[in-house]
C-alpha cells in the first residue's frame, strides 16, 4: 500500500491537523482570557503550567490504556473530552471564573495524554516500515502548520469576534475531528496480533527491559531534552529579542523562520537518510540545536535568525526521525506506554525550561541563558553518546 492509498494514515494525520488547529486556536483565547481575569504574571503561568504537570503524573496510566484498548476508541474518546471542555471555558468566560478554565485546562491535558501517544503507536500498524518516516515527517509539518496557521486565526478572530464565539469556533473544529475519527476502519488482521498480547500484559514497568535491549532508544530519549529545553522557552526568546531590539514585529518573523526550516527539513530528509544511518542523524540533530543556542548568543539581528532557522531544521530531523526510530525498535504491543514515557519526558523538559528561562531573564542576560543551555544541552549529548555505547557493547 502507497502512501497516497493510505486512507487511515491520511484520516489521522489530518485529525491531528485539525485537533492542533483548534487547540491553538484556543491557546490564543486562553491567554486572553487570562490577561482579562489576572494581572499577575506568576498567576497566569501557574494556571497554564499546572495542566501540563497533571498529565505528567497520567502517563504511565495513560500507557496502558493505550495498549489494552482499540485504538480508535481513545482516538474517539480524546476528541469527544476536548468538546466537553470547550463547555467548562464557554462557563468560565460567562461567569468570569478562573475555575472552570483550570477545569478546561485539566481535561485538554487529559485529552492529549491520550490522543498523541495512540497517534504515534498506531502509525507504525497502519503504515509500511519504509514509509514510516515519510509519515513522522508528514505528521510533524502538518503540527507544525496547524500551530502557524492557529495562532495566526486565534489571533484574527479575537480582533473580530467576542471571546465566546472564538471558543465556539474551536469547538466546531473538535466536531470535524470526531467525524474523521468516526472514518477510520481499521483492517482487524492489522490490530488483533497487538491487542491480544497488549490485554494479557500492559504493565508500564515491562517497558524498560524492552528498552534496555535497544541502545538507540535509551540514547534518544536523553537527547529528546535538547530540542525540547529550546522549544519550552522559545515564545519567550521570542518576546525577550523583540523587546532587545526594538522591534515587535520580529516575533513574527521568528515564529515564520523557525516554521520554514522546518519544512525545508521535511524535504531534506530523504536525501540525507540516503547518505548517513540514522542514528548519526539523531546525534546530528542534537549537535545542530546546541549550535543554534551558540549562535543566538551574537546580539545581531540576522545573525539569530540564522540561529532560529538552524533550529527549526534540526527540531525538523531529530523529532521525527527519533519517533521512527521507536516505531522500528520498540515492540507494537508496547508503542501506547512507550511514547507516553517520551510525552512524560518532553512536557516535564518543557516546564522547567519554561520556569527556569523566566528566572534566568529576570537576573540574568539572554547570552547567559543560551550559554547556559549550551552547556546543559552538551552533557546530555554525552550522556547519550556514552549510554549508547555503552549498551550497544553490552547487548553484542
Amino acid at each position: 500500500m502507497t502512501m497516497q492509498s493510505n486512507r487511515n494514515m491520511w484520516l489521522i494525520l489530518s485529525g491531528v491537523f485539525v485537533s492542533e488547529l483548534a487547540a491553538w486556536i484556543g491557546t490564543i483565547g486562553s491567554l486572553q482570557f487570562l490577561s482579562e481575569q489576572l494581572s499577575s504574571r506568576f498567576l497566569q503561568s501557574s494556571i497554564l503550567v499546572s495542566g501540563a504537570v497533571f498529565g505528567i503524573f497520567l502517563a504511565p496510566y495513560a500507557g496502558n490504556v493505550i495498549d489494552r484498548l482499540h485504538p480508535k476508541k481513545i482516538l474517539l474518546y480524546s476528541g469527544m473530552l476536548r468538546i466537553a471542555a470547550i463547555g467548562f471555558m464557554l462557563a468560565a468566560i460567562w461567569d468570569q471564573n478562573v475555575w472552570y478554565m483550570i477545569v478546561f485546562q485539566l481535561i485538554i491535558v487529559i485529552s492529549s495524554s491520550f490522543y498523541f501517544p495512540t497517534v504515534n503507536a498506531v502509525l507504525p500498524v497502519i503504515v509500511p516500515e519504509d514509509q514510516l518516516m515519510k509519515a513522522n515527517m508528514l505528521n510533524f509539518n502538518l503540527t507544525t502548520i496547524a500551530r502557524i496557521f492557529g495562532t495566526a486565526i486565534g489571533g484574527v478572530l479575537l480582533t473580530i469576534l467576542s471571546l465566546q464565539n472564538v471558543y465556539v469556533i474551536s469547538g466546531i473544529t473538535y466536531v470535524v475531528l470526531i467525524i474523521l475519527t468516526c472514518m477510520l476502519s481499521f483492517d482487524r488482521s492489522q490490530l488483533s496480533n497487538v491487542t491480544h498480547r497488549a490485554r494479557s500484559k500492559a504493565s508500564f514497568s515491562e517497558l524498560f527491559p524492552l528498552m534496555r535491549r535497544e541502545p538507540m532508544v535509551k540514547a534518544l530519549l536523553i537527547m529528546t531534552c535538547i530540542p525540547f529545553l529550546f522549544i519550552g522557552g522559545f515564545n519567550v526568546f521570542a518576546i525577550e529579542l523583540s523587546e532587545a531590539h526594538h522591534f515587535d514585529g520580529l516575533k513574527g518573523i521568528i515564529y515564520a523562520v523557525e516554521g520554514t526550516s522546518i519544512l525545508i527539513a521535511g524535504l531534506a530528509m530523504k536525501k540525507l537518510a540516503q547518505r548517513m544511518s540514522k542514528p548519526a542523524l539523531l546525534f546530528g540533530g542534537a549537535m545542530l540545536v546546541i549550535g543554534s543556542l551558540i549562535i543566538l548568543i551574537i546580539p545581531l539581528m540576522p545573525v539569530q535568525m540564522i540561529g532560529f532557522a538552524v533550529f527549526g531544521f534540526a527540531g525538523g530531523l531529530f523529532i521525527p526521525l527519533s519517533n521512527t526510530e521507536a516505531q522500528v525498535r520498540i515492540s507494537k504491543d508496547a508503542l501506547g506506554r512507550f511514547f507516553s514515557l517520551k510525552r512524560m519526558i518532553e512536557t516535564s523538559v518543557l516546564q522547567l525550561s519554561l520556569i527556569f528561562t523566566g528566572i534566568i531573564l529576570d537576573v540574568s542576560s539572554f547570552q547567559t541563558l543560551m550559554i547556559m543551555y549550551a552547556a546543559v544541552c552538551v552533557i546530555c549529548l554525552i550522556v547519550a553518546r556514552s549510554v549508547f555505547a555503552r549498551t550497544a557493547a553490552a547487548v553484542r
